[in-house]
C-alpha cells in the first residue's frame, strides 16, 4: 500500500474518533470520557483506538497540537504582510473553517487556559522573529505577551458566546485594540482621573 493511501486510511479512522471525543467533551469533563464510549459512538473497536492513542488525554493532546500547528503555520505564512491584527484574524478564520469544532471545545472547555498558554508559547517565537524583537527587550516581550493573551481570550470568548459579533466586527475590534488601545475601543478619547482603569496613585508606594 502506498504512503498516500495509508495516510488517507488513517485520516478516515481518526476524524470520527476526534469528532466523537469533541462532542463528548462538550457535555462532560475529560475524566468522565471513556475509550469504550468513544469507540462505540465512532464505530471502531478499542484495539483500533490504542493503535493511535495512549488514552483519552493523549487524544486531546494530539488535537491540541494539531490546532496549534495549524494556527502557527497560518501565521507564519501570512506574517510577511505586516498587518499585526489581520495576521491573527486570518489564522483564526482559516482555523474556524477547517477545524471549528475542535477549537470551540479546546478554547472554551475546562482546560481552555492550558490550551491558550500552549498556543501563546507556540506563537510568541514566530512573532518575535518576524518583527525582529530583541529577546532581551523585556518591555517589548511583556507587551507582546499582553496582546497575544488578549487576542486569544477575545476569540475564545467570542466562540463561547456563539459569535455574537460578526467576523468583520470582531476584526475591527481587535484592530482598534492593537492600533489605538482599549480606551478607544470602549469609546473613551483620553485617560482622565474619572475614566482611568487604574487611578494614577494606585501604583504609588505607600
Amino acid at each position: 500500500m502506498s504512503f498516500s493511501n495509508t495516510c488517507r486510511i488513517i485520516c478516515i479512522i481518526l476524524i470520527p474518533v476526534k469528532n466523537t471525543t469533541c462532542e463528548l467533551y462538550r457535555t462532560k469533563p475529560v475524566e468522565k470520557i471513556t475509550v469504550s464510549e468513544i469507540t462505540r459512538k465512532a464505530g471502531y473497536n478499542r484495539a483500533t483506538f490504542y493503535d493511535y492513542f495512549l488514552d483519552v488525554y493523549d487524544l486531546l493532546e494530539q488535537i491540541e497540537e494539531e490546532l496549534i500547528n495549524h494556527i502557527g503555520e497560518k501565521i507564519t505564512n501570512t506574517i510577511s504582510n505586516g498587518n499585526f491584527a489581520n495576521i491573527f484574524l486570518e489564522a483564526f478564520d482559516d482555523m474556524q473553517k477547517n477545524a471549528e469544532k475542535y477549537f470551540i471545545v479546546l478554547s472554551t472547555g475546562e482546560h481552555s487556559s492550558k490550551f491558550s498558554d500552549k498556543l501563546k508559547k507556540s506563537i510568541m517565537p514566530v512573532i518575535i522573529s518576524a518583527f525582529r524583537i530583541p529577546t532581551d527587550d523585556l518591555k517589548a516581550v511583556y507587551a507582546l505577551d499582553f496582546y497575544l493573551s488578549g487576542i486569544i481570550s477575545v476569540v475564545s470568548e467570542w466562540q463561547k458566546n456563539d459569535k455574537e459579533l460578526s467576523t468583520d466586527e470582531l476584526g475591527s475590534l481587535v484592530h482598534t485594540l492593537l492600533t489605538e488601545g482599549v480606551l478607544k475601543a470602549i469609546g473613551q478619547k483620553e485617560i482622565t482621573q474619572h475614566n482611568a482603569l487604574w487611578p494614577a496613585d494606585s501604583f504609588s508606594p505607600h
